[in-house]
């Protein structure tokens, strides 16, 4: 039965929440999908009301990283900033067209990583196989040189866990958050200057060209378009392969459907996506007052739309516990939805196809070697660590 609502609590930081967070989200959709957290904010659960939020332009953005500005508000860019614009130009330079061109590279990358874990025998997969692959693709795609690319992981670990507002952000990570930016912008300003005089032929090039020509960006705008780039194109990559290893070895009919049946591959992306989703949720702040579900959200309240329950609810996806990679149709959020769509979602559909796809073929006896660890981090979801054996 579902429970009154007034007992639940929300404690994403529990042991219990992180590692199957779940089983609340369906209390919740069950007993108050539109759920005023003790904590503060709102709590979206359901399909309906997540979707509705995502492309409501009276919620605007609230995290730390100001990539793109909201329409109509000032999310840290400089005056005048176009939202569509913006967009425009980060989609053109990431179409799939685009991304296509890049893909023998990321198979390359992927071969030589899953030939250190094949080598290896036992190994932690996220260690050998998941950093390495955020890290290498974005760096490569993005012209870094091989020098610089331990910058990165450092960078992405402090950013990330500086905008993750439901875990609260104390002032020693606020801090060092913010000194993550800094160098950040500072490298990819140096490297943005090196490329306008030399184009390399990388995404970052490509970028430039639209930014310079009719795209019209800001500087401002085109290093802080880096920025949620590498988090997109990193963490979430790291996470989504991690997240759907761990799936598919939890479910060996599925895993053996993976391996069997190849042509089902870019809907079984969209399945894992779905299921185990490294996007957990956004946060929105009301800018005015608004209405969900009868509740009256007051203007400058936290809205969190909970992309992981959205994606398991009845009312839209039949039997929703289950992992079925044949899953069609599959109007999942996992990229977001409407308005603030994820712009690298065919980088990261590529990139989590070739990797799972290499990693399942060329280890026939891939197995779990222990029990996974969950990261903290409860805005993107995903593996500290994932033991394995290849052999």
């Amino acid at each position: 039965m579902p429970r009154p609502a007034a007992e639940l609590t929300f404690d994403p930081t529990t042991p219990e929440f992180r590692r199957d967070p779940y089983r609340f989200y369906r209390q919740l959709r069950e007993s108050a999908p539109v759920f005023r957290n003790p904590a503060g904010g709102w709590l979206l659960s359901r399909y309906r009301e997540c979707a509705l939020a995502l492309q409501d332009t009276r919620l605007g953005n609230v995290e730390d990283i100001r990539c793109y500005p909201d329409a109509g508000g000032d999310n840290g860019t400089s005056a005048g900033s176009d939202f569509a614009q913006i967009r425009s130009a980060v989609a053109r330079a990431l179409s799939p067209a685009v991304v296509r061109r890049y893909r023998p590279r990321v198979a390359q990358i992927v071969d030589e990583l899953v030939d250190a874990t094949l080598a290896a025998g036992t190994v932690d997969l996220v260690a050998s196989l998941c950093h390495p692959l955020g890290a290498t693709v974005f760096c490569e795609l993005f012209g870094v040189p091989v020098g610089d690319r331990d910058l990165f992981r450092g960078w992405v670990d402090s950013i990330v866990r500086g905008v993750d507002l439901l875990l609260g952000v104390s002032a020693e990570v606020a801090a060092r958050r913010d000194a993550a930016m800094a160098e950040f912008s500072d490298y990819f300003r140096r490297l943005i200057a090196v490329r306008r005089v030399e184009p390399a032929g990388d995404l970052l090039s490509d970028l430039i060209a639209i930014a310079d020509g009719e795209g019209g960006l800001t500087e401002d705008e085109l290093v802080s378009s880096c920025v949620i780039l590498l988090i997109t194109g990193h963490e979430s990559t790291v996470n989504f392969v991690s997240n759907s290893v761990h799936a598919l070895l939890t479910h060996p009919d599925e895993l053996a459907r993976f391996r069997a049946e190849p042509d089902i591959g870019q809907v079984a992306i969209d399945e894992l996506m779905r299921y185990c989703s490294p996007a957990n949720l956004v946060v929105r702040t009301a800018r005015t007052a608004i209405e969900l579900d009868g509740h009256v959200i007051a203007e400058g309240e936290f809205v969190v739309p909970l992309l992981a329950a959205a994606n398991r609810d009845p009312d839209v996806f039949a039997e929703p516990e289950r992992l079925d990679l044949t899953r069609e149709p599959n109007p999942h959020l996992a990229f977001g939805h409407g308005l603030h769509y994820c712009l690298g979602a065919a980088l990261a559909r590529m990139e989590g196809l070739v990797a799972l796809e290499t990693l399942t073929r060329r280890a026939p006896a891939l197995e779990l070697a222990g029990e996974p660890e969950f990261k903290p981090t409860i805005g993107l979801r995903g593996l500290a660590s994932l033991p394995i054996r290849t052999r």
